[in-house]
């Protein structure tokens, strides 16, 4: 079993009394804009390699 993600704990029902909601939301557009972030960057490494491949092949 995976462990959960940070932005899974602050989810759990358990928290929900404890963490207000304006927090809880921040959280999880921290996240999200973070791993969009990470994905972006991935992305533009491997369209880089390509593009070096093809000019290689040509």
């Amino acid at each position: 079993m995976k462990p959960p993600r940070f932005r899974d704990e602050y989810n759990t029902s358990k928290n929900n009394k404890t963490v207000p909601q304006n927090i809880q939301i921040n959280l999880r557009i921290g996240c999200n804009k973070k791993h969009l972030a990470k994905r972006i960057q991935k992305g533009v490494i491997t369209i880089k390699r390509k593009l070096q491949q093809c000019y290689k092949t040509l």
